[in-house]
């Protein structure tokens, strides 16, 4: 079924980019197609959960049965989020669904908690739609696959946009998908809304309206609001660069589109207790930084291979995020093509 699916849901947007943003060669279709399956293959093609099912056996009520149930230990601590909360999230909209009900309210926490107001559930969001066919914790292995898929697809189609060939946009493809941004985090919102980030800037570049509207109730759909500020605000420097000014109006469209998913999270937020924070505490005491720490954040995460960045930085994560030199080595694969064009 994941596998189902996943190829349903690929095909159909790799028929959409083919028939209204630029021609796919079966080659570069393939690529893109099996691209994700690097890291979600097994899973998707076996029916496997793609997250961290084992995590809610370390501790009670859990635990007695983690032996009699053969439950590995944890293979990431990290992902404490995925099976506490996201999981979690998942299973209650999923509920909410199946019962015909409003997915407003949270049931399962307490005498009940903001569902749509908390935004990462990603109630509206198409992707998870299709996603709650599945269990909760299934349904994690096509989110994850499909958002890989997104990064590749969206990735491929900005360098196209951009006019590099086809073997330099399927690196680009790879470079994004494969960079840490997405790697470490595609099981969460924050990664899934990353990953959308080409296909923004390639629909900003292509100024059509219809194009970026979709596009951006996707982005915000992806349920990362912070995130999707930082795409928006990406997108906007790159259209007042490229004159595309069809971004304001597709905003505006895209705003009004998503109002449902957008207003419960606004009214939400104000009653939050990290609201109260920010206002309270943390607007009324500016964070003190040293002078040279924007300096050294910017220079280290836009020149990841500049000697700046010592051995240890780069080992301390694990995995190493050349989005910064893939993104370079494209405008010099453009402007060398231009160059010998004369």
């Amino acid at each position: 079924m994941i596998a189902l699916l996943y190829f349903a849901t690929t095909l159909a947007l790799l028929a959409l980019a083919h028939r209204f943003i630029t021609a796919i060669t079966l080659r570069a279709a393939i690529v893109l197609l099996v691209l994700p399956l690097v890291f979600t293959g097994r899973a998707v093609l076996s029916g496997k959960v793609y997250a961290p099912i084992e995590m809610p056996y370390m501790t009670q009520p859990l635990a007695d049965h983690r032996g009699e149930l053969h439950v590995p230990p944890p293979a990431n601590g990290a992902l404490v989020d995925i099976a506490y909360q996201m999981i979690p999230w998942r299973e209650a909209l999923r509920r909410s669904v199946a019962h015909g009900e409003w997915p407003l309210l949270n049931r399962f926490v307490m005498c009940g908690d903001v569902l749509t107001g908390a935004m990462q559930p990603e109630p509206f969001s198409p992707f998870t739609l299709i996603a709650l066919l599945l269990p909760a914790a299934l349904s994690f292995t096509y989110t994850g696959a499909i958002a890989f898929f997104i990064a590749a697809l969206g990735a491929f189609l900005f360098a196209r946009e951009i006019g590099v060939g086809e073997l330099a946009a399927i690196f680009a493809a790879v470079g994004w998908m494969f960079s840490a941004q997405l790697a470490l985090t595609i099981l969460w919102p924050l990664g899934f809304a990353w990953a959308f980030l080409p296909l923004v800037l390639a629909a900003v570049h292509r100024g059509s309206i219809a194009f970026l509207t979709t596009v951006l109730v996707l982005q915000i759909l992806a349920g990362h609001p912070e995130t999707t500020l930082h795409v928006v605000a990406i997108a906007a420097v790159y259209a007042i660069v490229k004159r595309r000014f069809e971004i304001a109006i597709a905003g505006v469209l895209a705003l009004l589109i998503t109002a449902i998913a957008l207003l419960p999270f606004i009214d939400a937020s104000r009653h939050s207790g990290e609201y109260k924070l920010r206002t309270q505490i943390f607007a009324k005491e500016p964070l003190r930084l040293p002078g040279t720490k924007v300096r050294d954040a910017f220079v280290g995460d836009l020149f990841e291979v500049a000697p700046i960045r010592t051995w240890w930085d780069r080992h301390q994560s694990g995995v190493s995020d050349f989005a910064p030199e893939l993104w370079a080595l494209l405008v010099l694969e453009t402007w060398g093509r231009r160059f010998l064009r004369g």
